[in-house]
């Protein structure tokens, strides 16, 4: 059995043990009170944790940037440079915007990534004078009206 928060990208262990500088888990006066300061580490070296909103983020554009027009290293880096650009962030309610930006982004990649498919899709099928019908209509009233 699953916990709930783990099946949707929670934490699997307890927020106290997420933030404790002891490899062990164990804790002692001093380490405790410096790790209970700071939030931001986790583990023996200091790594900074990621918000799982914001690795669930970065999740979905690395998925969306396989099919993207550019090759997915240009995705995943400017998809990096967003995140660090915004990593100084603490107040939750603006993490959870900058969230929903980002997944406004990965909404539009999705829709470049269909205009393209479909544009593929209509050079296969049509010849160059039915896939632009619009010129061909601008063409004549251009004609017909001077």
């Amino acid at each position: 059995h699953v916990p709930a928060a783990a099946a949707f990208g929670g934490p699997r262990v307890s927020s106290a043990m997420a933030y404790s500088a002891d490899p062990g888990g164990a804790s002692s006066a001093s380490s405790s009170s410096s790790s209970s300061s700071s939030n931001s580490t986790a583990g023996t070296a200091g790594t900074p944790t990621m918000h799982p909103l914001v690795r669930d983020l970065f999740k979905r554009f690395i998925y969306v940037g396989r099919d993207y027009p550019l090759p997915p290293p240009y995705v995943r880096d400017k998809a990096r440079e967003a995140i660090l650009k915004n990593k100084d962030l603490t107040d939750a309610r603006e993490i959870i915007e900058a969230v929903k930006r980002g997944r406004w982004m990965v909404k539009e990649i999705i829709g470049v990534i269909q205009l393209k498919k479909y544009r593929a899709l209509k050079k296969r099928y049509y010849d160059d004078r039915d896939a632009d019908p619009t010129g061909t209509l601008a063409q004549k009233a251009k004609d017909e009206f001077g």
